[in-house]
């Protein structure tokens, strides 16, 4: 989801998100308990989006 949006530029690397009642860097939305970053960003990025970058990952592709 990160290169996804980075590729995008949904998001920029080192910007900070406010999350619910936090704010958060792409460093700390790491961590396992910290996913709400991931799914705001896969619901912007898209469904097409977010199974194009998986495809990409899966076989090592760099993005188009």
């Amino acid at each position: 989801m990160a290169l996804a949006g980075l590729s995008e530029k949904i998001i920029q690397p080192t910007a900070r998100y406010r999350l619910g009642g936090m704010r958060v860097d792409l460093t700390y939305s790491l961590a396992p308990f910290v996913q709400l970053l991931f799914a705001t960003l896969g619901q912007k990025l898209g469904f097409e989006k977010v199974t194009y970058y998986a495809h990409c990952s899966a076989t090592a592709k760099k993005p188009a």
